[in-house]
């Protein structure tokens, strides 16, 4: 099918400028002005932006705590994320304990292919007891090019020093990018222990047992050890300035290549979040929120120091799933909805408040994810690319209310908030997912897409 989007303005990764867009058999076929060509369908969209579609590269979907499975599926999670105006995204896989990561992987893509509205991907995680190694190499050959490895959770996903070594250097032996969750895992399990056994259970303990020097000390460990190997990590969710330093002091050094994720709620939320009683279990995420200094620091220094901008998509429901640790923090699965928010939460504050260049905020949340994570002629709008693109109304005021989006959960922490910008029309392919606000397609039309392996160069 052939389309044609006129009077645009084209926002892409290094440039702005007024064009019409050429679509045909799913890839942009041409970018200029008054393009006069045969098209199936045309688009005015004067007074709009046109950028590329979205790329989520943290979400968690069917994820498990204990035995709690947050509630969004691949259906409802793309859906959300097509009406927040994203194109792809990348699931965390975490096999079960012992399980072979191929069967893991082939279970979720199974489920994905049939299920998912929009193109997919996924991380593998790396867990105790690591008895899959020899499986990376098929798995990297198949475009499953990146690993999860975890510092955290010591009585379930958390890699000891010995194996975290392993792991680290067999990812980057079958060019798979290791995404590393840095928080020192044995210092807060000591310090949860002590709140547990002083019965210091309630929810205000949460963040005070994963106090932010726990985020640095875990960066600083990584640093070395990756910097020793001359392995590149990719730094999830960071949340805090020191850790964000330590990284960008290595990446001058270039011993190896490293890379900073962060997301928006911990450029929008803050510790004051936990003052809330039981409701402050709707922003137990980890790292935990922090202070306002801290939030202040990465959203002055977004474009200076940070990579990527992330959901971390987590989603478990206030009046199930939370409410078991209604008396006891350590019962509370840690997980915030943001599949679907985070673009128009991020244009909101960053380029309608903070002035951010749309050409920076392509790059963070589009083309910087495609370009780590090996996704091929994706996150950006360039003749030749998927025809993955999502037009935005700049000017539309909105507030944020859970019961008017589409995430398979009973809350939002972002709830009431006033937002300026939202996308309007999403098209992955060339084909129209979204269209004025309105679905247009069904589950399973996305694809799983074989990424390249990672590079240094």
């Amino acid at each position: 099918m052939s389309l044609l989007i006129k009077n645009a303005k084209v926002v892409s990764s290094d440039n702005i400028v007024n064009a019409d867009i050429y679509i045909e058999n799913g890839k942009i076929a041409q970018i200029g002005e008054q393009i006069k060509r045969p098209a199936f369908k045309i688009i005015d969209a004067n007074g709009k932006l046109v950028m590329p579609g979205g790329i989520d590269v943290n979400v968690n979907i069917k994820r498990k705590f204990a035995d709690i499975e947050s509630v969004d599926n691949f259906k409802t999670a793309s859906i959300a994320a097509a009406f927040g105006g994203n194109t792809s995204f990348l699931d965390c896989i975490i096999p079960d304990k012992g399980e072979s990561i191929t069967k893991a992987f082939e279970n979720k893509l199974n489920i994905a292919s049939s299920s998912s509205l929009l193109d997919f991907g996924f991380h593998i995680g790396l867990t105790p007891p690591l008895k899959h190694l020899k499986e990376l190499k098929a798995l990297s050959q198949n475009g499953l090019t990146s690993t999860k490895l975890f510092l955290a959770d010591k009585k379930g996903l958390m890699l000891d020093d010995n194996n975290f070594v392993k792991a680290l250097k067999e990812s980057n032996k079958h060019g798979m990018l290791a995404c590393v969750h840095a928080e020192n895992g044995t210092q807060i399990d000591v310090l949860t222990n002590l709140y547990t056994k002083t019965k210091q259970t309630g929810l205000e303990f949460f963040p005070v047992s994963r106090p932010s020097k726990m985020e640095y000390e875990s960066v600083v460990k990584v640093l070395i050890v990756s910097g020793a190997l001359k392995t590149p990590v990719y730094f999830t969710n960071l949340s805090t300035k020191s850790a964000v330093e330590e990284v960008v002091k290595a990446q001058k050094n270039a011993k190896a290549k490293y890379f900073i994720e962060t997301c928006p709620h911990y450029l929008l939320l803050d510790e004051s979040n936990y003052d809330e009683e039981f409701e402050s279990a709707k922003y137990f995420t980890c790292p935990p929120l922090r202070n306002k200094t801290e939030l202040e620091y990465l959203k002055n220094n977004l474009i200076k120091n940070i990579d990527v901008i992330v959901s971390n998509h987590c989603a478990y429901n206030m009046s199930t799933e939370k409410k078991l640790g209604i008396n006891n923090f350590t019962k509370v699965p840690p997980g915030i909805p943001g599949i679907e928010t985070r673009l128009p939460l991020m244009f909101n504050e960053m380029v309608i408040n903070q002035a951010l260049p749309l050409c920076e905020f392509v790059r963070l949340n589009c083309t910087n994810p495609a370009e780590i994570f090996g996704i091929k002629n994706k996150g950006d709008i360039k003749e030749g690319y998927d025809a993955d693109i999502c037009i935005w109304d700049p000017d539309l005021k909105w507030e944020i209310k859970q019961e008017e989006l589409h995430q398979d959960v009973d809350y939002t922490p972002y709830e009431g908030m006033q937002i300026k910008g939202k996308p309007e029309t999403v098209i992955l392919r060339g084909n129209l997912i979204i269209e004025n606000q309105q679905l247009k397609s069904v589950s399973g039309f996305g694809n799983f897409i074989k990424r390249e392996k990672f590079s240094d160069s």
